[in-house]
């Protein structure tokens, strides 16, 4: 079993109708018509990322091209200036906030 413990920056937002939770340093999002519902469907999406990633052995890779750095065998997320254009793109009104995930992969 693999267990991954993560703090990455989350976006929500609403729009036409839909809650939107995002990951600008994983570029990765889940939605639904409530908040608590997206919320979950993000953690699905997150779940399904690495499980992906890491099955095809992708992971590393892929981090990389988000801009995530190693340091001191650490990963370490983009910076802010880097995730600036993927926030550019928000629309004015929205919440952001560091959320812990963890996930447990079989």
């Amino acid at each position: 079993m693999i267990r991954i413990d993560l703090q990455i920056q989350i976006v929500t937002y609403f729009q036409k109708d839909i809650y939107i939770v995002y990951a600008p340093e994983l570029d990765l999002s889940g939605y639904d018509k409530t908040l608590s519902d997206a919320h979950k469907s993000f953690k699905i999406v997150l779940e399904e990322y690495f499980k992906y990633t890491i099955s095809q052995g992708t992971l590393i890779e892929d981090l990389k091209k988000q801009g995530w750095t190693f340091k001191d065998l650490k990963l370490k997320p983009p910076t802010k200036q880097k995730l600036k254009s993927r926030l550019s793109n928000l629309p004015k009104t929205f919440n952001v906030l560091e959320q812990n995930y963890q996930i447990e992969l079989a």
